[in-house]
């Protein structure tokens, strides 16, 4: 019962991200499965801001949100699971970690104060950083925790946060490149 909770909580994030991307009139360009939740990557087109980004960002741990204010202070175990779980995807989502949404939402605030090239850093940084005291307090409750999937989620977001830092290093490369040829 859990897990079909769990997957349907992930389900209705997702959606709410198509929804509300389409509502502003963004295309769907596709969907791919990912471990724990999907990618969703829309057609850019000439009205796709900076704040349209951040809104379809925020979306997902939204819709979790108003789904755990519902059942919230339910009376059967059901509910209370459904409660639980979509705090816990929303809360979760928000953190500011690649490929979370708080990663992408910080990163687009960042863009918006300190440029493309600035934002993407400082977004990085501070996931790792994130990720890093994550890391570290979950290895202190390790064996009070006793819960395998959240070692398992943490492996998943250092894999994840190691194909960025390696994307960067290759953009920081070519502006590199690009900056000898023509200056």
């Amino acid at each position: 019962m859990i897990y079909i909770i769990f997957v349907f909580s992930i389900f209705i994030h997702e959606i709410s991200h198509v929804l509300v991307g389409y509502l502003l009139g963004y295309r769907l360009k596709k969907i791919r499965f990912i471990f724990l939740g999907f990618f969703i990557e829309f057609i850019s087109n000439n009205k796709k801001t900076i704040k349209k980004d951040i809104v379809i960002f925020m979306a997902g741990p939204l819709s979790n949100f108003f789904i755990s204010l519902v059942f919230f202070n339910r009376e059967n175990e059901w509910e209370e699971w459904i409660w639980i779980t979509n705090l816990f995807l929303c809360i979760l989502n928000l953190l500011p970690v690649y490929p979370l949404d708080g990663e992408q939402i910080l990163n687009k605030i960042f863009e918006i104060c300190f440029g493309y090239r600035r934002g993407i850093i400082y977004s990085f940084y501070i996931g790792k950083l994130v990720l890093c005291v994550i890391t570290f307090l979950y290895s202190m409750l390790i064996i009070k925790i006793k819960n395998i999937s959240i070692f398992l989620f943490i492996i998943f977001l250092w894999y994840k946060m190691n194909e960025k830092e390696k994307q960067l290093l290759l953009a920081k490369n070519a502006y590199e490149v690009i900056e000898k040829t023509y200056f």
